[in-house]
């Protein structure tokens, strides 16, 4: 936990070993994170920055979490994708969550 409030405070952007994938032919990305000090893992948010923005895209977010639901990360995507169709989220804790309420989610996004 003090890695992750130690890192989130610091705005740390961690390199990517391997290239990004292309995501250009995609109109719908789900991006997926640890739930970190209430924030996007780091990592996670490299990826977002790299695209700048997800420009024209539709952005959906979510969540693993061991009790802080989902923070901020939502609104945090919303910020760094400001030209993109962010939908909203699920934040999924620990083992609670099953295909039922996932599948319910995903009928709420409207895709």
């Amino acid at each position: 936990m003090n890695q992750a409030k130690t890192e989130i405070s610091q705005g740390v952007r961690p390199a990517v070993k391997n290239a990004f994938p292309d995501v250009s032919g995609y109109d719908i990305i789900f991006i997926g994170t640890p739930n970190w000090w209430s924030s996007p893992a780091p990592v996670v948010s490299t990826f977002v920055e790299h695209f700048e923005g997800f420009a024209g895209k539709t952005v959906i977010p979510f969540c693993s979490n061991g009790g802080g639901g989902f923070g901020h990360i939502e609104s945090d995507i919303k910020k760094k994708c400001p030209a993109a169709d962010v939908k909203k989220g699920f934040a999924a804790y620990e083992g609670s969550f099953d295909e039922k309420q996932i599948t319910s989610w995903l009928r709420t996004l409207d895709l």
